[in-house]
């Protein structure tokens, strides 16, 4: 399955596959900082708030880690994680990573 993400400038957004998986989302701040959050599939489908950030930190290498490391606690399709690390490191611009879960 190829992997989705939905770009609006600074901001990386992975939606949900199914009813049962979250959606997941990396902005670049003004202040440097990048911040990985999570929100429930209902409430990214009816456009609700996003979850307190689970993640902040100084390069786009850590938050691309940070996130698939989060997504490997809900998903289990290694395969698709590995796929999702490629595919966001592309999009942020961060080297691959060297431990994908």
């Amino acid at each position: 399955m190829a992997v989705e993400i939905v770009t609006e400038g600074e901001m990386w957004t992975l939606p949900p596959r199914s009813a049962k998986e979250s959606a997941y989302r990396l902005t670049h701040r003004a202040d440097g900082r990048w911040v990985a959050q999570a929100t429930s599939h209902e409430r990214y489908t009816n456009g609700g708030e996003w979850f307190t950030p689970f993640l902040s930190v100084l390069t786009p290498k850590e938050a691309c880690i940070g996130l698939v490391r989060r997504m490997a606690t809900q998903i289990k399709d290694k395969t698709y994680l590995h796929e999702v690390a490629h595919a966001i490191t592309g999009a942020t611009g961060a080297p691959p990573p060297d431990d994908i879960p």
